[in-house]
């Protein structure tokens, strides 16, 4: 079955596999797993989906008088960035299709590893996302040969939605609401900053960054990419890595056909890593990390990435 939104290929084993696309400008990534979640309802034979959309777009709309300055500071790098074609910046040069696409997996022997690289009081406060983040991030900058003087940030999606978000922060977005509702951690460094100083201080100042994540932040930003987008301004990702968490985005469904369900990711390299869960070969929980990168820099990222896996490496 093919159609404009997606396409449904079964194989002659029972199983079957879903694409689809989507307009991030309607939907996210969670808004788009509650739509495959009604389409597993359907399929059980429910009458209807278990959890019915909700529009609710004015709870996340541009203010009147718009106020920006929770978010200004955090996002001002990308706008001050229009002043920059990029032609430094070897991740805009290089065409996509001269670049290759790897996945890193991370079980739990390797954040285990990764952990002991931390002071004792962080590696109990940081979680899983937060150590993996500043990992690649550094590993990224450093094969990449950036100047030592060269500002890189680190731009961290995150779910508004949920408990956590309400209790924590004051965001309340409805159940089964299905728009865009992100917040962005955002953190910025030199390169020298980033590759000379220690794993710790890097996901130190991850984690601050997410305390910064508000009810008035999000709405703050809300109404500053509406600001920018009526003055005709984009923001502009030189020198920016992007990490979307992607491993809670599915979780479990039921199609009514037994067996396991396996969530695959994004179909086309992106510049932007995502994280995915999936198995090891020991068949264990794992997370998998998409990278994108130019050949020679690939090398040297692997490189790094196995050195940091080592308890006696110097991160």
């Amino acid at each position: 079955m093919e159609r404009k939104g997606g396409e449904v290929t079964e194989f002659k084993c029972g199983g079957f596999a879903i694409g689809l696309h989507m307009n991030h400008c309607i939907a996210d990534g969670f808004g788009l797993t509650l739509f495959v979640k009604a389409i597993a309802d359907l399929a059980r034979g429910e009458p209807r989906p278990l959890a019915l959309p909700v529009w609710e777009r004015h709870l996340l709309m541009v203010r009147a008088p718009p106020s920006v300055a929770a978010a200004y500071p955090a996002f001002k790098p990308l706008i001050d960035g229009g002043a920059s074609s990029g032609d430094d910046d070897v991740m805009l040069t290089t065409p996509l299709d001269t670049m290759v696409t790897r996945h890193f997996l991370f079980g739990r022997r390797e954040m285990a590893a990764l952990r002991r690289h931390l002071p004792a009081h962080l590696s109990r406060r940081c979680t899983d996302f937060e150590l993996l983040a500043a990992v690649l991030w550094r590993c990224r900058t450093a094969a990449l040969f950036y100047a030592p003087h060269r500002q890189v940030c680190l731009y961290l999606p995150s779910n508004a939605r949920g408990r956590r978000m309400r209790r924590r922060h004051g965001v309340h977005v409805p159940e089964g609401y299905y728009g865009n509702a992100l917040a962005y951690t955002i953190v910025h460094a030199s390169a020298g900053e980033l590759c000379g100083g220690t794993l710790g201080h890097t996901v130190e100042v991850v984690c601050e960054a997410k305390l910064r994540m508000t009810e008035e932040y999000v709405r703050s930003t809300v109404d500053l990419l509406a600001s920018l987008r009526q003055r005709g301004r984009a923001l502009v990702f030189d020198g920016v890595f992007v990490v979307s968490d992607a491993t809670r985005l599915v979780g479990e469904l039921d199609f009514g056909r037994g067996g396991e369900w396996v969530g695959a990711g994004v179909a086309q390299p992106m510049r932007a890593t995502f994280l995915v869960r999936c198995r090891d070969a020991d068949g264990e929980d794992a997370v998998a990390a998409s990278m994108l990168l130019p050949p020679p820099a690939m090398d040297k990222f692997a490189e790094d990435i196995a050195e940091a896996l080592l308890i006696t490496s110097r991160l």
